[in-house]
């Protein structure tokens, strides 16, 4: 699918920012429900990491293209 479904239960004041594998940041979406959608059918195949902020903290994930 070209669609990622990103989900944050504290998501006030939240976004995710989308890096590519050169460490340049593709997206930031500020996020304005529990749910998020990322399409990603214009997005090159490989690696990219998905930065989650919230007021909790920062967390890395790591999402494969194909």
């Amino acid at each position: 699918s070209d669609l990622v479904n990103i989900y944050i239960d504290a998501y006030s004041n939240a976004f995710i920012n989308v890096y590519n594998i050169q460490g340049q940041c593709i997206e930031s979406i500020p996020v304005n429900q529990a749910n998020t959608l990322i399409n990603t059918t214009n997005w090159t195949k490989g690696m990219y990491i998905i930065q989650i902020v919230t007021e909790k903290g920062i967390s890395n994930e790591k999402l494969i293209v194909k």
